[in-house]
């Protein structure tokens, strides 16, 4: 009897909970057999280290760009992120395989990848239904989708898109039409979209528990030899450690500028705030811990959150919920949930305070803001990744108006001091560490080093946000280049001008220098303490060198007449008008990537 296949082809979606791909794949018509897929894509992860697979460029098809960025050539999927990667992809397929089924792991191209196994299913003499695929927003990705669509044609095969699989609300339940309705300030899209009450959040999907799962078809090994073929099949042996080395043997080999770590797992760097490790099964350990599974959560760190979320120190002032999101271990629909399901514990238990109901509504806000990205991306399209960002589409006069950047040179000293975190500003420089050793960075930290590099240094900003996606372990374009906008002055809000003065966010968020002494040891020493950390060029004397091993600048890249007020180790003072973006600009938690 012929097998009725539907394939399952994942993504940003790793996860079995709560995943519209496969529910819907599964439970469609007739079907007999269900194969999820994964392909790790060649123009976003590089593939070159991986044993036995040849890129097209050996195959004669046509070349593969390397997987790195536009503009400065970084690496798109760094070391951090693809080690994440492969974590989650492993265990997902350990999950799948628990459960009676089993991943599909491939190298390649979805739109090579894909039509080959349909047409080999089908020389078998099996059916295959059709192919269960997520939408995404940013530009590259619905290229993937418009070429996949294209070759599955040819094989008479339908794609079968969903529009909600990445987001809290689905797009289908928006109360305006998509995307030429989506209001350009976030206050009215979100309060718009609370208004749909009960229906803003559709429930979560079941899955079929361990022994119900559809059968996973058997297919022919494509890992012995893909040189006269466009698609490679992880080897069966191929173990996760020895899959990451693979993978990021090239990247440490050509490291991204301020990669001095030599390849060391981001968690196991001493102080990383997110010291996860990827997949779904770690991340529902984090989702039980944060929200207090088994208990009243009276004392979870949820009940916090809007409290703690400005932390610089440590892994519990934020969910760290965003990897897990950026890849699809966790649904958003599985964290709102879990914010209505606390709710309910601590009003039962008689805990409900109005000071617990306002922490765990902002993590569905900061939700909501990861959803207004998305759309926000459908809408303005390419725009977002041009200099101009989201004032092309918004306000083309403003856009046209907006001064010049500097462009990315590769031996610009400035630029190159700011991605080695050593501009001579503790803040920023503590901030860019981080991120380069560990792949996270707080969202006050992120901020702040965006202001830094666009306000004060008026670097093009897609620099740094082509940087951030490198090594961000929480990477997706329209959130990165989203808020890189925002922060630069071109996103599609009505507040252009703000700038982040940098001391003064030090003295508020990091009063007695523990976060830059944590990662800039240079200014530990017993001359500099407490707030001095963050200014050492006032207390240094003239005999300390600013160059060579070891060393620290004497002085910052560029200094603001505008940080001086708050030089002090007392509060700095201004007026109502004063310093715009002093408190951060998204003082009430945009742009978050917690």
């Amino acid at each position: 009897m012929a097998r009725r296949i539907a394939i399952a082809l994942l993504r940003n979606d790793l996860r079995i909970s709560d995943n519209p791909i496969l529910y819907a794949a599964y439970n469609a018509s007739g079907i007999t057999h269900l194969l999820p897929l994964f392909v790790f894509d060649d123009r976003q992860v590089e593939l070159s280290g991986v044993a036995g697979y040849k890129g097209a460029q050996h195959r004669g098809d046509e070349p593969l760009p390397i997987a790195k960025t536009r503009i400065c050539g970084f690496w798109r999927t760094g070391r951090h992120r693809a080690r994440f990667l492969v974590q989650s992809v492993f265990d997902l397929k350990y999950q799948l395989k628990s459960m009676g089924s089993d991943l599909g792991v491939y190298l390649g191209r979805p739109e090579n990848v894909v039509p080959h196994l349909v047409n080999q299913l089908r020389e078998q003499g099996d059916t295959v239904e059709g192919v269960w695929l997520q939408r995404e927003s940013a530009s590259e990705e619905a290229s993937v989708e418009l070429r996949l669509s294209r070759a599955l044609k040819e094989t008479r095969t339908t794609l079968h898109l969903d529009a909600g699989a990445r987001t809290l609300v689905h797009e289908s339940d928006l109360p305006f039409q998509m995307p030429s309705q989506l209001p350009d300030v976030f206050t009215v899209f979100r309060k718009r979209v609370e208004g749909l009450n009960e229906k803003m959040v559709r429930p979560v999907l079941p899955y079929p528990s361990k022994g119900e799962w559809k059968p996973f078809p058997t297919l022919k090994d494509h890992a012995k030899d893909a040189s006269s073929t466009s698609i490679f099949a992880l080897p069966n042996d191929m173990t996760e450690d020895h899959f990451i080395e693979q993978l990021t043997t090239p990247l440490v080999a050509e490291p991204v500028p301020g990669d001095t770590s030599n390849g060391t797992a981001y968690y196991e760097v001493p102080g990383a705030a997110f010291p996860f490790k990827g997949g779904e099964s770690p991340a529902r350990q984090r989702l039980d811990y944060y929200f207090g599974a088994g208990g009243t959560g009276e004392n979870c760190p949820a009940v916090t959150y809007k409290e703690t979320r400005n932390g610089l120190l440590g892994a519990d002032y934020s969910t760290k919920f965003s990897p897990y999101l950026t890849f699809g271990c966790l649904s958003a629909r599985e964290i709102a949930s879990r914010c209505d399901d606390l709710e309910d514990r601590l009003r039962e238990a008689g805990k409900l305070t109005d000071d617990a109901r306002k922490n765990i509504y902002w993590i569905k806000f900061e939700l909501l803001w990861r959803d207004y990205m998305f759309f926000v991306n459908i809408k303005y399209g390419n725009n977002l990744f041009k200099p101009q960002g989201l004032l092309m589409g918004v306000s083309p006069g403003a856009a046209k108006a907006k001064s010049e950047w500097t462009e990315w040179e590769n031996r610009n000293n400035k630029v190159q001091a700011w991605f080695e975190g050593r501009t001579g500003v503790p803040f920023v420089d503590a901030c860019m560490r981080e991120l380069a050793s560990t792949g996270y960075m707080s969202n006050r930290g992120r901020q702040n080093v965006a202001s830094y590099l666009t306000k004060d240094m008026y670097f093009d900003w897609r620099i740094g946000a082509e940087f951030f996606e490198s090594f961000l372990l929480d990477y997706d374009p329209a959130s990165n280049y989203g808020n890189w906008a925002y922060v630069a002055g071109v996103g599609n809000d009505p507040r252009q001008g703000r700038k982040f003065n940098v001391i003064k966010q030090a003295k508020d968020y990091d009063p007695n220098g523990e976060y830059v002494k944590q990662w800039v040891p240079e200014v530990s020493g017993s001359e500099l303490t407490g707030f001095q950390r963050h200014i050492p060029w006032r207390t240094w004397s003239g005999a300390k060198e600013s160059s060579g091993s070891g060393s620290y600048p004497r002085s910052p890249v560029v200094e603001d007449s505008g940080w001086k007020r708050f030089y002090s180790d007392g509060d700095g003072k201004q007026g109502k008008h004063g310093e715009r973006g002093s408190k951060g600009g998204r003082g009430k938690g945009r742009g978050r990537k917690d």
